[in-house]
């Protein structure tokens, strides 16, 4: 392989790393501000998410 091919390889290499490392920034930038609403509305854990899936609640102790 040339060198050119090798530098080009490694350019190419770098931009998928930077679009990756920005989508995962901005994954985690969005669950974050996701957990402040709920927390600043108070809606407890459990609670069903937009999907309409939430955990179930325990069972009440006797």
């Amino acid at each position: 392989m040339r060198h050119d091919d090798e530098d080009l390889i490694r350019k190419r290499q770098k931009g998928r790393a930077m679009v990756l490392a920005l989508l995962l920034g901005a994954l985690a930038v969005l669950v974050f501000f996701i957990t402040l609403t709920r927390i600043q509305q108070g809606l407890p854990e459990n609670a069903p998410s937009a999907s309409g899936r939430g955990t179930t609640p325990a069972a009440p102790a006797r």
